[in-house]
């Protein structure tokens, strides 16, 4: 009987991880290229529908707020205010997840990057470390804008709040709040999109061979977390119709599912 040795099994294993290697996808440089310009857009896309839908009540609060307190002796029943800005939220809504539509198409001839395995090409993965490290200024330029942003956005509440200035500057305020806070996601948005990027055709941060696994248990929440969050947000605004208060649910939400992603991924460890 013809016993195998070590030796004489390596090649075969050799033989083996060439084949397996032989069977991924190869990124050249230009693919990986048009996929950081694509995702660059595709991050602004998003960060202007979601700056959008942040946007979207401003008109409803304002409106509901000259008909409350009518400043400008504007005759707007409080009806009219409502039916107009609901009308308005709506539509600026349908843009944004329009958007949101034509950025998933657009972006689905990239797929592969993260639900395929991969290599690169020789000496595509030190160039795109190049560009990653070129653009880690703005990334770093925008998250620290942005959180500057959210920090200083609730000063024109509390100025107006701590003054006892009339409710309807209040309200003005209050939409002051949303366009900055608005302005601060969008930066996040932008620039976190191309960061996922470099990461994806690196392989690394959350698109660790690791990571991805404990990311699908996060996706798989966040389907059904999301969509929940929205319906309790609509529900809770309309009948309410405090939209210049229940917009505190997004923040809120936010964290909590930052919170819970955190625990999801660290039940394994």
């Amino acid at each position: 009987i013809y016993t195998l040795s070590l030796h004489d099994a390596l090649p075969i294993f050799a033989y083996s991880d060439k084949y397996d290697n032989e069977n991924l996808r190869r990124i050249s440089l230009s693919e990986a290229d048009a996929f950081i310009k694509s995702s660059a857009v595709n991050g602004k896309r998003i960060g202007i529908g979601v700056l959008i839908c942040i946007l979207s009540p401003i008109v409803l609060i304002l409106l509901s707020g000259i008909a409350e307190n009518n400043p400008w002796q504007i005759r707007l029943s409080e009806g009219a205010a409502a039916g107009v800005g609901i009308v308005v939220l709506l539509c600026l809504v349908a843009g944004a997840v329009a958007i949101f539509i034509i950025s998933g198409i657009n972006m689905n001839k990239y797929i592969y990057f993260k639900q395929e395995e991969f290599e690169l090409e020789y000496g595509v993965a030190g160039i795109v470390r190049e560009k990653r490290d070129t653009f880690e200024k703005s990334f770093l330029r925008n998250i620290v804008l942005g959180v500057v942003l959210c920090i200083l956005s609730v000063v024109p509440v509390i100025i107006a709040g701590v003054s006892g200035a009339a409710e309807w500057i209040c309200i003005v305020c209050t939409s002051l709040l949303l366009v900055i806070v608005s302005i601060a996601v969008y930066l996040f948005i932008s620039a976190g999109v191309v960061k996922n990027c470099f990461d994806q055709i690196l392989k690394e941060g959350e698109f660790d061979c690791k990571e991805k696994e404990k990311n699908k248990r996060v996706d798989k929440v966040a389907g059904v977390y999301w969509p929940l969050i929205t319906a309790g947000y609509l529900t809770w605004s309309f009948i309410s119709w405090n939209w210049e208060i229940t917009w505190i649910i997004w923040p809120v939400a936010g964290i909590a599912f930052g919170a819970i992603a955190a625990a999801l991924k660290n039940s394994d460890a």
